[in-house]
């Protein structure tokens, strides 16, 4: 089987691992909702003011510089306490307080693999990660599917109960080449073993672009 077909097979798993992970999670609600319990609904939508994402054909469009903390929908200004993007593309925190202020994304000419750094107000590189398709993002439908720690199906228990969750990381490109993020996660389980809850969260986030080169 040629490169062509094995991408194929690829993406038919993919879509296979997602639909049964999503009929996991449903028959899971379904049996939650059933009985007596407690239901929590968060949906953030993006604000009016926000660019519209379009459909990515290539990875080279999300490449650039962006700011590395997302838009407050009420000010129109980056915070200090919203979403990092470094966080968002990784998975994964860092320890470098407020010094990182930037991100920049360089994919490979051949669009297998993302380049992502971690920059202060003088563009010095504090941190980085290489991102590989298939392994940590793939390009569907027009967005990044991110791959994090944290994405997908996972089942757990502890000390105050036990349950199941979903979560699921998209990156789409604005009609203004900024960067847009949309985190989604459901849970459900029961409290202290007896009580059963559902918790669905939904949200945008906007990256603005500051640059069109990368730093080498």
């Amino acid at each position: 089987m040629g490169c062509g077909g094995s991408a194929r097979a690829e993406r038919q798993r993919l879509r296979a691992t997602d639909l049964r992970k999503r009929i996991l999670l449903v028959a899971g609600l379904v049996i939650l909702l059933a009985a007596p319990g407690c239901v929590g609904i968060k949906h953030e939508r993006a604000s009016r003011s926000w660019p519209k994402p379009i459909s990515a054909a290539e990875m080279k469009q999300f490449d650039g510089v962006f700011s590395n903390r997302s838009v407050d929908p009420r000010t129109g200004q980056p915070s200090d306490q919203s979403e990092e993007l470094f966080d968002f593309l990784t998975g994964r925190g860092h320890s470098h307080g407020e010094r990182g202020t930037q991100v920049a994304v360089r994919s490979s000419p051949d669009g297998s693999a993302m380049h992502v750094s971690l920059l202060d107000q003088r563009l010095v590189e504090i941190d980085s990660a290489n991102l590989q398709r298939g392994a940590d993002f793939d390009l569907l439908g027009g967005f990044l599917s991110l791959h994090g720690p944290f994405s997908g199906l996972h089942a757990g228990s502890g000390n105050i109960g036990a349950g199941i969750e979903n979560h699921s990381a998209r990156l789409f490109v604005s009609a203004t080449d900024d960067l847009l993020g949309r985190w989604s996660g459901s849970e459900a389980g029961l409290l202290f073993y007896f009580f059963p809850f559902v918790s669905i969260t939904k949200g945008w986030m906007l990256w603005p672009k500051l640059s069109e080169r990368t730093p080498k």
